[in-house]
């Protein structure tokens, strides 16, 4: 019994099917060239369901030290990291979203129909695409997609790739997409 080979790492079919895994969905055209790039957030239903046990938990105990002997400052204190923790909550329902085209890219950012963002970039303005470490979870790191542009600015186009290999090979396919 023989294995199928392994598509080459530059391959865009593989990039696309190891995007999904982790929960990105890139789209591309006839010509392998990208057309659009979305995150779900289905991803991150245990942290969502971690996080609303803990939030909920964390406010029964402010609650708590609010009404009870805990005084203004230990309850203040608390109900500080309450707030954070409640808005780490809300974060989890952010989705992203890039189109593509031949001239330059849109990148969407949505918190459900409270916030929306938008910002556009040519191709002539797009230096490189990098990947840059942006947390930890156990054994996997993961990485933000941030787009390199004349102006020496910085612009997020896509975030919480898990694992490095991932995250370089999607620069380099975007970065070659950029100077094409």
């Amino acid at each position: 019994m023989h294995d199928e080979p392994e598509p080459p790492p530059n391959d865009p079919n593989s990039l696309v099917s190891s995007l999904e895994k982790v929960g990105w969905y890139l789209t591309l055209d006839d010509r392998g060239q990208p057309v659009s790039l979305g995150s779900g957030t289905r991803h991150l239903f245990a942290a969502r369901v971690f996080l609303t046990v803990f939030c909920l938990i964390w406010t029964g105990i402010c609650v708590a030290l609010r009404y009870g002997d805990g005084g203004p400052f230990l309850g203040g204190l608390f109900t500080f990291f309450a707030v954070l923790l409640w808005a780490a909550l809300i974060g989890t329902f952010r989705t992203s979203a890039v189109e593509f085209n031949d001239t330059g890219m849109t990148a969407i950012s949505r918190l459900g129909p409270f916030w929306s963002s938008r910002q556009t970039l040519e191709k002539r303005q797009i230096v490189l695409f990098e990947a840059v470490q942006s947390g930890t979870a156990g054994n996997t790191r993961y990485f933000r997609l941030k787009a390199d542009t004349i102006f020496n600015r910085k612009y997020d186009v896509a975030r919480d790739i898990a694992g490095e290999e991932l995250a370089r090979r999607f620069a380099s396919f975007l970065s070659a997409w950029a100077k094409a």
